[in-house]
């Protein structure tokens, strides 16, 4: 059996550019899938350009999974936000206790912990960076 060697290119560019079409589709907004039940993340101003969710789940209390850029540097602290239904700072907001790393390099992900928010769930976490001015 002879293979054309039309045939023998044409599967290996397809071998060599699929795994690059299965990371861009990686990259989609998991917010947007019908089984995300978590509360709604918002990164806010600047976070917004460095960071994107990878994850969130419910791990001795809401974890999210974080993605930093690197295009600005990393911010001095992030500030978690809860906030209800109607878009208000949730009363519990300030008993709230935030677990995670303190700072990332370009390319690496850290998971937070976000602890003693209360009995309700928050309907939406505002993720906001902090730059110290120097």
């Amino acid at each position: 059996m002879k293979i054309h060697k039309s045939k023998l290119i044409a599967a290996f560019l397809f071998l060599l550019v699929f795994p690059v079409l299965s990371a861009a589709q990686e990259k989609k907004d998991i917010q947007n899938d019908p089984d995300y039940w978590c509360p709604k993340i918002k990164f806010v101003g600047r976070a917004a350009e460095i960071f994107e969710l990878g994850k969130c789940g419910y791990i001795s209390g809401i974890t999210i999974r974080i993605i930093y850029n690197g295009n600005y540097s990393y911010p001095s602290r992030l500030k978690f936000t809860l906030l209800d239904v109607h878009g208000n700072v949730m009363p519990e907001d300030r008993n709230k206790k935030v677990f995670g790393p303190q700072h990332l390099k370009k390319g690496q992900y850290a998971i937070f912990t976000i602890q003693n928010y209360g009995n309700d769930d928050p309907s939406k976490i505002e993720i906001q960076g902090i730059w110290n001015q120097n």
